[in-house]
């Protein structure tokens, strides 16, 4: 079984492979779940949300506490890639309150979102 931070390293392929690459070249948000406060940040439920943090660190993307999206979100690019990340502030069983607003609001498509949890 592949490690979070394996797959994150074969999402990173070299510029020629992500041009033929059908998987995720329409890919516009990447959502990290957990569950907040400070008795779940060193468990398994805290794995999306460490590897989105760990991506956007990587990436130069600052990540801004948005209260109208119950989240801390972020926009930059990735290997030329246009993306909007997400880290909802609600329990992962709620996190529906945070990507449903944030997909409406800037009019992106279920099918063009990643949600890396657990």
């Amino acid at each position: 079984m592949l490690s979070i931070f394996d797959k994150l390293r074969e999402w990173r392929l070299s510029s020629k492979e992500q041009q033929s690459t059908q998987s995720t070249p329409s890919l516009k948000l990447i959502v990290g779940l957990g569950n907040p406060g400070s008795q779940y940040s060193n468990t398994r439920h805290n794995a999306g949300e460490r590897w989105v943090r760990a991506l956007a660190a990587e990436y130069s993307i600052p990540l801004k506490n948005e209260g109208r999206f119950k989240g801390a979100i972020g926009h930059g690019k990735i290997q030329n890639r246009d993306i909007r990340l997400l880290i909802p502030t609600t329990f992962m069983n709620l996190s529906g309150q945070s990507v449903s607003p944030l997909l409406r609001y800037y009019k992106i498509q279920h099918t063009k979102m990643k949600l890396v949890q657990d």
